[in-house]
Formats: structure tokens, C-alpha cells, sequence
């Protein structure tokens, strides 16, 4: 049965810093049976085998770089049986540098270090709490500097940069990490194969780019054509092209390597050919109809032609540069197009050939040259005729339902409403309306089309007048029509009384209030051939009375008031007063009703005595034969 060695193996290092010397000694009892000793100071290294003669001698290895693993120690005895005994061995801490390798010129790279303790994931070395630092020196002259983590640098010359990272940790051990970056750049070129090219060709470029580096292994990885005429890019290396038009152009280079290098060139070219190019002189957004003006400013151009765009396709040939004027009939967007074409002479193959280009030319990227016509918002409105003179006449617009204000004249009146406009003309005769209506522009253009509409309306005026006249003495009258333009009358002799002879439709009828006393209002409606209408009023005052109301008492004594004695009569026909006294003589007598008695005899001679006097009258009122005698008293006062 075998039975193991003791495991009295001593492991003693001499430093706690690079360089340590780790040195392995036997501290047992039984080192006189001891036969071999294998040991190895790193995990994987091969074994190494020492014979032993009954002593152990220790043995030592020294470490130079940071280590993380076992040293192991087997001992084995004259009876084959062997006992492993390891040790941990952690000298020093990891410390490596991270970066790319090739770089550019002026371009920034980031370093990184990767400076950690064995088993410690924290990063002491970037933490300002704690003991451990970190400085960078970048070959650039500048020597150690403390950078913060992962600083950021670049280098503004070529060469290869040796990079190293000194560290110290916590117990004041050091220790350097060294790399090396390769700065250059890549030099964009290409082949100027001619600085002039005549129309209609297809050209091929050729790259001729070179790298700047020092034996460098960068390559290529990206090229980027740009024509300079604003069509598809190329990214290939060596590419053929078509110019659609002539003229000078910049092509531009731009190629990328696979360290991240990139650089630019360009070159200028020219293509001879036909430039045709033309310039709006007139605003180009305008309502319709709307005329635009083209001004040609080309280069080598014989014959142009120019497509205006419009629904007929209008086509306008010249031979010469010019202004060019067109007018656009309806709203719409219409593109504008120049083609200009010319001959050439071709030296190396020896002919003349033709060449046309379009302005603008869309593949080349040239903005589209266009002109928008708006469209007028319809403008118009309704007057209804005939019109008369004090009718309310509305002006009801019937424009588009854009317009928010509506501006009226008609003659010198002017107004502005948001709607239909009510009017009354005062006069008659011809009037001219106008009408224009506005509104805000919106939308992409803000361009206010107006427009206004006009009319010219008849203005008709009926005058109802008349006049009256007594017709004989039957309390008739007659009214005779003055008015003008009138065609239909309606009168209205304000007797309801009278029945159906209260109204007529004659031009100048009578009528008769027969006993009837009064104010009545005659009443006439006029209408013209147009169905104006108009109406007057006129106040008829009737006297006729049925009989006469006398009084009894009269006192002539020059007061003014009640001096004389009289009968108040109208309509009549005849008129016969005398006055008796009490002896029967007659003192007074008067066919006149508007002569009074006033208590004289015959109102010339004395004042008679106030007395009793007797009184008849002998009447007859018009349209009545009946002769009528009215007595009785009346006392005379003093």
C-alpha cells in the first residue's frame, strides 16, 4: 500500500514588485526518501525533474512580467507514491494598450488601457479615490501625461508612433505597456487625360490615388465620382460617363481606405458644345391671363427653340439670342424648355457634326424653370329690372365663395360690405355699377387674383300729381292728372260713403261729396309701363251744408266779438236777408252772406236801440231748387 509524502513544500517570494524571485525548499521530515522532485512555474510549461540523493537543494525562478497562475511542486518517494502541492502566483497586474493600428493623418483615435488587478474587475487606476495612477506617452514630444481614461488623440505628421502606458498600483509597484500606431494618409488623384472635350461624348476617369504611409498595408476600400453635373454618382474605380450637357464642370474624387483614411481631389473639365441658358425677367406666379418673359443669355447656340409649355404646345424658333413674351390663356403650372443646337469640328477625326442641349436639363440636376398661372375667382352679380326711382334694389352678388369683401360703386356712391349690397336710387336715368369683390390670399403662392364686373342699368321714375277744380256748384270736383310717365291711375276720393264712385281709373275724373261737408284725403297711384308706382295725397275741404244753424244775440259794440249779425252759409245759390223791428219797418237788407248786420239802419245811419228785431231769409243752395225761408228773432244788446 502507498502511502503520500508529506506536502511540505515552501514557496518564498522576494519582492512584492517585478522583478520577483520565487524560490521552492522542502521543510519535511522525510527528505531521505525522498527520489524525485518535479516542478513547473507556469501553467502549461513543461515539468522539470529534479533526482534527489536524500536532499532537496531549493530551486528559484525569477519574473519579470506580471503573471496569473499556479506553480506547481510534485514530490515523489523511493516507493513511487507522490504527493502535488500548487501555489497561487500573481505578480504584478494586467496592463496592455488598445487602439487601432493604422491611422490617419489629423485623425482621432481612441487608446484604451486595460489596466486591472487579477480577479478585480474594478478599475482602480481611473478612479481618483484610490492610490493607483496611470500616465501616457504618445511619442509625440510631450512626454508622460496624466490623460484621464481613454484619451483621445491624433497626429499631424506621418510616421510610426511608439505609444506607452506607465502605471503604479497600490502598493507602488510600476510597470509599462508599449504599442505602436502607423500614421499616414491616402492621396487622392486621377488621371487629367484632357482639359477639353468636345459635345456628345463618353468619357472614361481613371483613378491614380497613392497611399502616403510607410510601408504601409492599408488599401482602397471606397471611390466616389461626382460629374458635377448633378446626376447618379459612380463607385467604381475607373467609370465612363455621359454629359447630357456642355459646358465646364468640377469633377471630385473622394476615396476612403480600409484604416478609415479619406481624401478629395478634383479637376476641372470642359465640354464644347451648344450652352443654351435663359433667365425669367418677368415674375413668375402671375393670374390669368398672365405674360411671361424669357431672356436667352446662351453659348455657342445657332438655333434655338423654345417649348413654352402651354395646352397647345407652342413651339417658337429663333436664330439669335432674344427676349421672348407669351402670354398664358388659362391657369395652370407650365414648364419652359431651350434647346439650343450648333455645329463642331472634331480635329482628330476629321468631320463636322451636330449638337443640341436643353436648358435646363433636368439629368444634369438643373432646377425646372416654370411659370404658375392663377386662376380669377369668378366674378359677377344679378340686379333685377326693372328699377325704380325709391325702390330698394339689391345687388346680390353671385361671385365665388372665396371673396370675403365685396367693393360697390355706382356713379360717385361707394361701399364696401360682405355681402349682397341694398341699394335705393333717388333719381332716374342710366347708371353704371362696378363691382369688385376681394379676398386673402392663401396657400403656396399668396397672390391675390381679382377681378370685378360691371353694369349699366336703367333707372325708371313714375310722378303721381294732380291738381283740382270745383265743378259747377253741386259740391263736384274735378281732378285733373299732371303726372308723369304714368299709364294705369287708381284714385281714391276718401268718401267711403259714395260706394263704388269712390274710386275710378280715369286719367281725370270728378266727383261729387254731394252734401257732404268735410276734409277728404283724394288719394292717386300711378304705375309706368315698368311697374314703378308712385302715390300722392291731397287734402279736398267740402263746405256744403245741409241747413243753416242761426243764432239769436248779437252785441255791436266794436269788442270784435259777436258785432254784427250774419248767416254762415256756402253752396248756395241765392241769399235774400231782412231785418224788421217790432213795428214791422225793415231797418236792413243784403243779398250778400258776406255782409252782416251790424244794429244800424241799413249799417249806415244811427245805432238803433237794443231791442227785439224780426228777421227772414230767403235761400236756395246749389243742386237744390227748393227755395227754402228761414225766420225769426234776435236781440241787439248795448
Amino acid at each position: 500500500m502507498c502511502r503520500e509524502p508529506e506536502p511540505e513544500l515552501v514557496f518564498n517570494k522576494d519582492s512584492i514588485c517585478l522583478p520577483v524571485k520565487l524560490t521552492i525548499s522542502y521543510d519535511g521530515e522525510q527528505e531521505s526518501k525522498l527520489r524525485y522532485f518535479k516542478y513547473r512555474w507556469t501553467d502549461g510549461s513543461v515539468f522539470e525533474i529534479d533526482t534527489l540523493n536524500g536532499i532537496l537543494n531549493p530551486v528559484s525562478h525569477i519574473f519579470t512580467e506580471e503573471v496569473n497562475g499556479k506553480v506547481t511542486g510534485i514530490l515523489e518517494d523511493s516507493n513511487g507514491c507522490y504527493v502535488k502541492q500548487e501555489y497561487r502566483n500573481t505578480y504584478g497586474y494586467h496592463n496592455s494598450i488598445d487602439h487601432e493600428p493604422i491611422i490617419c493623418i489629423n485623425q482621432k483615435v481612441i487608446f484604451r488601457d486595460s489596466v486591472r488587478y487579477y480577479g478585480d474587475l474594478n478599475d482602480h487606476w481611473n478612479n481618483p479615490l484610490t492610490p493607483e495612477t496611470v500616465t501616457w506617452d504618445f511619442d509625440d514630444g510631450n512626454g508622460f501625461q496624466s490623460l484621464g481614461k481613454w484619451p483621445i488623440v491624433s497626429y499631424d505628421s506621418i510616421g510610426v508612433f511608439d505609444v506607452r502606458l506607465a502605471s503604479v498600483d497600490k502598493n507602488g509597484c510600476r510597470d509599462t505597456a508599449y504599442s505602436q500606431v502607423l500614421v499616414g494618409n491616402i492621396i487622392a488623384a486621377m488621371q487629367d487625360n484632357s482639359d477639353q472635350y468636345l459635345c456628345d461624348q463618353i468619357i472614361q476617369f481613371f483613378d491614380s490615388s497613392y497611399f502616403s504611409f510607410p510601408n504601409s498595408v492599408d488599401k482602397i476600400i471606397e471611390y466616389f465620382w461626382d460629374f458635377g453635373d448633378n446626376t447618379t454618382p459612380s463607385f467604381l474605380e475607373d467609370p465612363f460617363h455621359y454629359y447630357s450637357s456642355n459646358g465646364a464642370f468640377i469633377v471630385t474624387l473622394a476615396v476612403e481606405t480600409e484604416a478609415g483614411c479619406k481624401d478629395t481631389a478634383e479637376i476641372p473639365i470642359y465640354l464644347k458644345g451648344p450652352e443654351p441658358f435663359f433667365e425669367l425677367i418677368s415674375d413668375s406666379v402671375g393670374c390669368v391671363p398672365f405674360t411671361a418673359s424669357f431672356q436667352s443669355n446662351s453659348k455657342l447656340v445657332s438655333a434655338y427653340n423654345w417649348y413654352l409649355g402651354d395646352q397647345n404646345n407652342t413651339l417658337i424658333s429663333t436664330q439669335t439670342d432674344t427676349i421672348i413674351h407669351f402670354t398664358y390663356n388659362q391657369p395652370g403650372t407650365y414648364y419652359i424648355r431651350l434647346e439650343g443646337s450648333d455645329s463642331f469640328v472634331n480635329a482628330s477625326a476629321g468631320n463636322t457634326y451636330t449638337c443640341s442641349a436643353t436648358f435646363p436639363d433636368t439629368a444634369s440636376g438643373d432646377a425646372l424653370i416654370k411659370v404658375v398661372v392663377l386662376p380669377v375667382p369668378q366674378v359677377s352679380f344679378n340686379v333685377k329690372e326693372p328699377i325704380c326711382v325709391g325702390q330698394k334694389v339689391i345687388l346680390e352678388h353671385t361671385s365665388d365663395s372665396i371673396y370675403i369683401s365685396h367693393r360697390w360703386r355706382i356713379d360717385d356712391h361707394y361701399n364696401i360690405t360682405d355681402g349682397d349690397y341694398e341699394f335705393t336710387f333717388e333719381k332716374a336715368g342710366q347708371y353704371e355699377i362696378e363691382y369688385t369683390p376681394t379676398y386673402i390670399a392663401e396657400g403656396a403662392y399668396e397672390r391675390e387674383c381679382f377681378d370685378s364686373a360691371e353694369n349699366t342699368v336703367t333707372v325708371n321714375e313714375v310722378l303721381a300729381l294732380f291738381g283740382v277744380e270745383e265743378n259747377g256748384q253741386c259740391n263736384e270736383y274735378l281732378f285733373i292728372d299732371s303726372s308723369v310717365n304714368a299709364v294705369n291711375y287708381s284714385w281714391n276720393f276718401g268718401q267711403p260713403s259714395s260706394g263704388k264712385r269712390n274710386t275710378s281709373e280715369d286719367s281725370s275724373p270728378s266727383h261729387s261729396y254731394g252734401r257732404d261737408s268735410g276734409t277728404f284725403v283724394v288719394t292717386l297711384i300711378v304705375v309706368d309701363v315698368n311697374g314703378c308706382i308712385d302715390t300722392t295725397e291731397m287734402d279736398v275741404e267740402s263746405s256744403y251744408f245741409r241747413d243753416l244753424i242761426p243764432y239769436n244775440v248779437f252785441t255791436p259794440d266794436d269788442d270784435s266779438r259777436n258785432d254784427e249779425f250774419i248767416f254762415d252759409i256756402v253752396n248756395h245759390s241765392s241769399y235774400d236777408l231782412s231785418i224788421f223791428n217790432r213795428y214791422g219797418e225793415r231797418v236792413f237788407r243784403t243779398s250778400d252772406p258776406l255782409i252782416g248786420w251790424n244794429g244800424k239802419e241799413d249799417n249806415l245811419g244811427d245805432d238803433l236801440p237794443a231791442s227785439t228785431y224780426f228777421y227772414v231769409l230767403k235761400y236756395k243752395f246749389n243742386c237744390d231748387n227748393t227755395p227754402r225761408i228761414k225766420e225769426g228773432i234776435v236781440e241787439l244788446l248795448r
